[in-house]
């Protein structure tokens, strides 16, 4: 186990919420590293000092509530397939920025992934991948993808055939177009639908278009069992950009050194 998954899994494994096995292998790997074993006692310290100052601390009555009104809303919630995102309820649009081809790997197979796993039809949108590159991805998470692929609840789509088919990228057709395969997902059975979109290929001509877009879909997915993900190539976006990527979606994904960070405001 290398340190860049160590990082990923410290809470679960502070929690004990891992597999004895997994547990067994991080502790061989921080008792041969010193820089993680650091990390780990210095969180178990903080952990340790705020738990005895919230000892004699008890939770409002409000939020006793808040959290058995969630929890009766658990229906409404969906695995991400992401460490960082967790629990997320349906509905849910975020923007990734990525830098290379293995950012969207290590971040879009396992949400893919988990969508097959929990009778979702996903379609992923690619660019910068291939079709067999995919496959082969995903098929280390599930030896049988190509079984979602053959039923046809797994959809990989070249970026041109689905935003610009005619060579211009239309708002509303997108829009439709989304909306249209989550109606057809709902009535084949599946338990709700996912979606992930690569867009390396968005520039300025297409930039405001894309932005309404953006907004104008995240306005229709509240209520619905849909689930969208959009890639953007960092580097290529400026300050403005950025705010405007933020604006038209719940949250950012973002790789902070080793691990990947949600923020839910603007980060520029």
């Amino acid at each position: 186990m290398e340190c860049k998954e160590i990082y990923d899994l410290i809470c679960a494994y502070m929690d004990e919420e891992l597999d004895q096995d997994i547990r067994d292998s991080i502790e061989k790997h921080i008792n041969s590293c010193a820089i993680c074993k650091s990390e780990i006692s210095g969180y178990l310290s903080i952990r340790g000092l705020i738990r005895k100052r919230l000892s004699n601390i008890s939770a409002p009555e409000t939020l006793r509530k808040r959290i058995a009104s969630e929890m009766l809303r658990i229906n409404d919630y969906r695995e991400s397939g992401i460490s960082a995102l967790d629990l997320v309820p349906w509905g849910t649009h975020v923007a990734h920025l990525y830098k290379e081809r293995d950012d969207l790997i290590e971040v879009l197979i396992p949400y893919i992934a988990k969508g097959l796993e929990q009778n979702e039809r996903c379609i992923w949108i690619t660019l910068d991948i291939s079709k067999d590159g995919i496959l082969n991805s995903l098929k280390k998470e599930l030896p049988d993808a190509y079984k979602y692929m053959d039923k046809g609840q797994l959809g990989i789509i070249n970026y041109e055939d689905w935003y610009l088919p005619d060579g211009s990228f239309g708002v509303e057709r997108t829009v439709n177009n989304a909306l249209n395969e989550y109606r057809r997902s709902i009535s084949e059975g599946y338990s709700g639908f996912r979606c992930t979109g690569t867009l390396s290929w968005l520039d300025s001509e297409y930039w405001d278009s894309f932005m309404e877009y953006g907004r104008l879909l995240d306005s229709k997915v509240p209520g619905s069992k849909l689930l969208i993900i959009c890639s953007y190539k960092e580097g290529r976006h400026t300050r403005d950009g950025i705010h405007s990527i933020m604006s038209s979606h719940k949250f950012l994904l973002s790789r902070m050194n080793r691990s990947w960070r949600i923020y839910k405001e603007d980060i520029v």
